[in-house]
């Protein structure tokens, strides 16, 4: 009730009043009426303290919302911020693909094609060969494993010579 300024004028002009009336200025014809009507009326006034209350709890209220208001502005921000960045990884590459075609264009200046189909058309002609060497090769395993040609020629000579007599 200190803080009131109605409260404070009061005790001011209370405090002024005894004053005088301590001094003896105040005499049997000052009128203090007006004063004291003054001061009915200052009294009779409603007081302010629970509208000053109200006030408190109301700016409390919209201090939390004020807060709650700007956690969501700075979440919507990051979504902003988050969504600009999205848009840039999605617009630009972020693969360099100079050197990958700088290296597909030296294979391709290489004529890599005309070299294959050369080689191709190599094996090809290599293919009867070697499949003329691999029939040699087991005819000449089983000549090899048949006995001895010199004495076989000798069984048939004195069979021969045998039959003759």
């Amino acid at each position: 009730m200190e803080l009131n300024p109605l409260y404070r004028l009061y005790v001011q002009l209370n405090d002024k009043v005894n004053s005088l009336a301590e001094n003896n200025t105040i005499s049997s014809t000052t009128d203090l009426s007006d004063i004291v009507v003054r001061l009915k009326a200052i009294e009779s006034r409603p007081t302010v303290d629970n509208e000053i209350a109200n006030l408190k709890s109301v700016i409390q209220s919209l201090e939390v919302s004020n807060n709650e208001l700007r956690e969501k502005i700075a979440y919507l921000s990051k979504i902003d911020t988050i969504e600009a960045r999205i848009y840039n990884i999605e617009t630009e590459p972020k693969v360099n693909l100079d050197d990958v075609n700088a290296r597909l264009s030296a294979l391709e200046e290489a004529n890599y094609q005309e070299r294959l189909s050369t080689i191709v058309n190599r094996v090809n002609n290599i293919e009867p060969v070697a499949n003329t060497i691999t029939d040699l090769s087991f005819r000449i395993g089983e000549v090899e494993k048949r006995a001895d040609l010199t004495e076989r020629i000798r069984a048939l000579e004195m069979s021969i010579s045998n039959s003759n007599v």
